[in-house]
């Protein structure tokens, strides 16, 4: 099969929806299929990576950060990605082509010069009153064309239930089907030793206010001085980095809480198996993939109970739930792990396992055929299942 993937983000310049793209362009290569790449990309921030055998045409944009587009980059790579497409679909032979985010990258369905199927995968932001962030009123005044995208998309795709309910609710004409990030789980080893006691927690996340990072190192000073030997790891970068350094030196927690920076993914599956717990209390995501990267290293999981998180941790066999934007509640869930060490193994290894059975890029990228392959038989969105 002959296939485009379009995404204006792409690994490691991105969220999930980044590396959701590169992971099913590898398996999808894997599996003998012919896949193409569009992309968005900031040389300033390095080179993208390639993907042996996978054609990949670049679009050139501005950034905020390595792991933060702005309005204005994003209006350049649907401007450029425009005439792009529009060469490519009318040169190219394509059987399908997929677009990552039905806003903005959707936007480039109007470029496609030949009647060629097109899938959108629905992100969070994309998706009207999924949540409320900066980009709400963006999302309001594309809110007509964006309907007109998924409307005449021959199928739309959500990572969650949550996810598509939302899209359901303004939508309710249009079927959605569920289909989760997947995983490259041989990249990851399981840990094979787990201490008799919890003192190592980590946080891997962009330094952005809804990945909850001050409630959370709140919540665990608390927890700190009554079991003064836990430490906790924040890796990552973004916006946020200097504000919460200054809040970590200026209330004393610079003994135990670490801001680590930027970790190169792959780095990052050596690492987490040195810690004991992954804590994340990110209230916006709508899947959230360095959950299941954490769970295929065998790591039991702290969460919030709301979004991707809420169906990836199934609380008490993987990992604990705690109620959103809550300080106690994390501060409860905190100390049980500690309390209970032979709990967190046994979490670990079935988050690993739960990694194998749900989220293998394998699966995913199989779910992903069945779909191309309904599209090809004539089977519009209306006529698939939800």
């Amino acid at each position: 099969m002959n296939i485009l993937l379009v995404n204006y983000e792409y690994k490691p310049q991105c969220g999930g929806a980044g590396f959701a793209t590169y992971n099913l362009a590898k398996e999808l290569g894997n599996q003998g299929h012919h896949v193409e790449l569009i992309i968005g990309w900031d040389y300033r921030f390095g080179i993208p990576e390639h993907l042996s055998g996978v054609p990949m045409y670049v679009v050139k944009l501005r950034k905020k950060s390595v792991h933060e587009s702005s309005p204005v980059g994003v209006l350049g790579f649907i401007i450029k990605g425009m005439s792009l497409i529009s060469k490519l679909t009318k040169k190219n032979d394509y059987d399908v082509v997929q677009f990552f985010f039905s806003i903005p990258t959707g936007l480039l369905k109007y470029g496609i010069r030949e009647k060629v199927p097109y899938i959108c995968s629905l992100r969070g932001i994309d998706v009207p009153s999924a949540r409320k962030d900066k980009y709400a009123f963006l999302r309001n005044i594309l809110n007509m064309v964006n309907r007109d995208i998924v409307k005449k998309a021959s199928a739309v795709t959500a990572l969650s239930n949550e996810l598509a309910g939302w899209f359901n609710n303004a939508y309710p004409d249009i079927s959605v089907q569920v289909i989760p990030n997947g995983l490259d789980h041989r990249l990851f080893v399981p840990k094979k030793y787990y201490r008799n006691e919890i003192k190592k927690f980590v946080t891997v996340a962009r330094l952005i206010r809804c990945k909850n990072i001050e409630l959370s190192m709140r919540a665990f000073k608390r927890v700190h001085e009554q079991y003064p030997d836990i430490t906790l790891d924040i890796i990552g970068e973004g916006y946020l980095h200097e504000e919460l350094n200054e809040i970590i030196r200026r209330e004393g927690m610079s003994a135990y809480i670490s801001l680590k920076g930027y970790v190169d993914s792959e780095e990052i599956a050596v690492k987490l198996c040195g810690y004991d717990v992954f804590y994340l209390l990110t209230v916006a995501d709508s899947f959230g993939q360095v959950f299941i990267e954490a769970m295929a290293c065998g790591l039991p999981v702290i969460c919030a109970d709301i979004g991707g998180p809420k169906e990836i941790v199934v609380d008490g066999v993987t990992g604990i739930k705690v109620v959103p934007d809550d300080v106690g509640s994390a501060e409860e869930a905190l100390r049980y792990a500690i309390e209970h060490p032979d709990k967190m193994q046994e979490y670990g290894g079935n988050g690993y396992q739960r990694v194998l059975d749900r989220y293998s890029i394998e699966s995913v990228a199989n779910s992903h055929m069945a779909l191309y392959q309904k599209v090809l038989e004539g089977g519009r969105n209306r006529g698939l299942d939800k």
